[in-house]
């Protein structure tokens, strides 16, 4: 008599590779929901990097006609000034009013922080502006 079945044996070895399988599987949706997160956090700071940049926009002139300076830079009103500016009172630090509210920074439940450096291109009467937005992403925990 010939028995067709399978033996308790067989059943627990494929047992544990359908669950190496699905270990493997989950590891894989976990990575990219990592990932996924990720690349929204860096979207939303491009998008509020730009935000952060549009009022600066209003203090390029394209005269050099003042009394404070020679090139129009550096009035107590033009927030193209050499130096740092900070988009939060974190640390210390004085918040600029051209920033944008701390309420418009927050997305997901995480917060947005940037900081702006100007200073002058070597020669010329031109301003780079070096923008740095920060954040603490979630990393999956409650």
């Amino acid at each position: 008599m010939k028995n067709s079945g399978f033996t308790l044996l067989e059943v627990l070895a494929s047992a544990v590779i359908i669950a190496l399988v699905m270990l493997g599987l989950a590891n894989v949706f976990f990575a990219g929901k990592y990932y996924v997160i990720h690349a929204r956090s860096r979207i939303a700071a491009s998008e509020l990097a730009k935000t952060f940049l549009d009022p600066l926009s209003s203090q390029v002139r394209q005269s050099s006609n003042n009394t404070t300076s020679a090139d129009g830079w550096d009035e107590a009103n033009n927030d193209l000034r050499n130096g740092t500016r900070y988009c939060d009172s974190v640390g210390g630090h004085t918040q600029q009013a051209n920033c944008i509210p701390a309420a418009q920074r927050t997305l997901d439940n995480m917060d947005y922080s940037a900081k702006y450096d100007i200073s002058q291109v070597g020669g010329t009467e031109l301003r780079k502006v070096k923008l740095t937005v920060n954040w603490t992403e979630y990393n999956g925990t409650p």
